[in-house]
């Protein structure tokens, strides 16, 4: 038995074979047939349950017999004689079945769920918690929206390894966060609103999309914020000058999103209706996005405001994902923008006609993208991303502003940006030194006439003899230099002053160049100077990189000539930036 296995948690049909069989050869309902005709045999992709009428619940591969028996009906008696007869049984099932980490999908018909409800209501909270992935089918609009939500269960179950999210880091405004995240290899976003300020981000944004993605908000609630007025003319005409400076290809990976409103959904409508030929225009071109908010129907709004687009095929659907946001809007504080999972699967379910009349269907949708989550954001994310696969969306687009989640204060916080930022100073200024004329040329002769290296030994001796022997060993690891554990605690035996005038001693009979050349670079912060002493840009640059790269070597980033003058100083006036990493532990 194989745990890590998906789970599917069906119901059984009144056609059946006669005689003894499997309970999953046993049942030929429609449901089945479904699974069937998608899947060689869905039992090697999954471990499946079946909520049968006389059984309760049982394994795919329990022997029974042929039987007819319906489900009862939701509020009789014999509905709750089925539920107390089964649910001990049931319990004990799934309690060996739903195992830490493992996806679960439940499909059920309405009677069906209902008993399911209650055969699990008690003594299995904790197991269902510690699922990756549970899916309950709830609030289908009938037997071809079941069989839609079965195959696309089972197509993403059997095509598990083929889901590829696309994840951007958003909320890009300065240089150093679109550098270190470009030479990570990320895909990034940003906002029109930065763009006047920052000449230099389409740069970086063009330069991206020759191998990435990227995304473009338009930057209506940041203007809105800092007291400026953006008209949604002002977006679409921003939007069309910078795709009308790419390539075909660099712009069919570019995201745009449609100017919205969070709090008024009516007026998100007004400006698709009103800018409808604009739209259009631009998602001929590029990915349009589309955000659909919070309100009484979610699928209504949306169908008026693809109607008003004429469905047109290049539209992605924009999710809203945080789960609070402050509006910056005197007396309203914080509003709740998430949709929830049955608001979303009601918008991936939505389809149209091919064509005027077919009854060939497409999804009105050509990708989703989820504002507001990442990798990072836990079952949030994990529930999105499963959900999106079993509606076929196997790259689904997801976004968050990874920058103040890993960087804080400099000097206190302890995030793993800024661990990184601290220990980016000591990598920049290393490599700045070493690669120095005047560390590079420090040999004996130098010495002589300025014992830097000397003065360097005499100085740690003296302050800490264990701090002394460990960094001696540091520099004559793999020699005959090297002091053995029990010499380093013979040393640490000895009276200190003793142990210093021993020490010096052996100093001094090492031969002065040997020690030159094995100690200099393990005091190479000796020879820092102020021109090797980094910057704050640069820091920063590296920690993104690092925080974003994992064990993957960086990229050059190429830098803009026309708008070389904008960036911070240190980046001015160079054709790439390639942040060094290796010495970042």
């Amino acid at each position: 038995m194989n745990n890590t296995k998906p789970l599917l948690i069906i119901n059984c049909s009144d056609l059946k074979k006669l005689g003894v069989h499997t309970a999953y050869d046993l049942y030929q309902g429609k449901i089945f047939s479904l699974i069937n005709s998608n899947c060689r045999d869905i039992r090697e992709y999954a471990d499946v349950l079946i909520l049968s009428a006389k059984h309760g619940l049982i394994t795919a591969d329990a022997q029974i017999a042929h039987y007819n028996l319906e489900m009862p009906n939701i509020g009789t008696v014999e509905m709750n004689e089925f539920i107390n007869t089964h649910k001990k049984s049931a319990t004990a099932l799934l309690k060996e079945k739903l195992t830490k980490g493992r996806d679960c999908y439940v499909c059920l018909t309405l009677k069906y769920q209902h008993a399911f409800d209650h055969l699990t209501e008690n003594g299995l909270k904790t197991r269902f918690k510690g699922l990756n992935y549970l899916y309950v089918s709830r609030n289908c609009g009938g037997i071809g929206y079941m069989r839609g939500r079965v195959k696309g269960i089972v197509n993403a179950i059997v095509n598990k390894s083929c889901i590829k999210p696309v994840i951007f880091r958003s909320g890009v405004a300065n240089a150093d966060e679109a550098i270190g995240y470009l030479s990570a290899g990320c895909n990034i976003g940003t906002s029109l609103a930065y763009f006047e300020s920052k000449p230099f981000l389409p740069y970086f944004i063009s330069n991206s999309l020759k191998s990435q993605y990227s995304f473009i908000d338009n930057g209506v609630i940041t203007a809105m914020n800092k007291g400026e007025n953006v008209t949604p003319n002002d977006v679409f005409a921003n939007y069309k000058n910078i795709i009308d400076r790419l390539t075909v290809e660099q712009a069919s990976r570019l995201s745009v999103v449609v100017p919205d409103d969070m709090l008024f959904p009516t007026k998100s409508l007004k400006v698709v209706t009103d800018h409808a030929k604009a739209i259009i225009a631009l998602a001929n071109r590029c990915q349009v996005m589309i955000v659909v908010h919070k309100c009484g129907n979610v699928v209504n709004h949306a169908t008026n405001m693809l109607e008003a687009l004429n469905y047109h095929p290049n539209i992605t659907l924009g999710v809203p994902s945080r789960l609070s946001i402050d509006t910056g809007f005197e007396g309203l504080n914080k509003i709740h923008p998430r949709l929830s999972l049955s608001d979303i699967e009601r918008l991936l379910e939505m389809k149209v006609p091919i064509k005027p009349n077919s009854k060939v269907k497409r999804p009105v949708w050509r990708r989703v993208h989820f504002l507001g989550l990442c990798e990072k954001s836990g079952q949030a994310y994990m529930d999105r991303l499963n959900l999106a696969a079993q509606y076929d969306y196997m790259t689904p687009h997801f976004d968050t502003c990874r920058t103040p989640a890993l960087i804080g204060n400099e000097k206190k916080s302890n995030l793993l940006g800024t661990k990184l930022l601290r220990l980016s100073k000591n990598m920049i200024e290393h490599n700045r030194v070493v690669n120095d004329v005047c560390f590079k040329s420090h040999d004996i002769d130098s010495e002589w006439d300025e014992p830097v290296i000397y003065e360097a030994m005499t100085e740690l001796l003296n302050r800490s003899v264990s701090a002394y022997l460990h960094n001696w060993n540091a520099i004559f690891k793999g020699t005959a230099l090297a002091f053995t554990a029990s010499e380093q605690s013979s040393y640490m035996s000895m009276n200190e002053d003793d142990a210093i005038v021993e020490l010096d001693d052996l100093l001094c009979r090492i031969d002065p160049a040997f020690l030159t050349q094995k100690a200099k670079p393990h005091f190479w912060m000796k020879f820092c100077e102020r021109k090797h002493e980094s910057i704050s840009v640069e820091r920063r640059i590296a920690a993104l990189c690092k925080a974003m790269i994992g064990d993957k070597k960086p990229v050059p980033v190429m830098l803009p000539v026309e708008f070389n003058h904008t960036l911070p100083q240190p980046l001015q006036g160079q054709p790439f930036y390639l942040p060094e990493l290796k010495y970042i532990q």
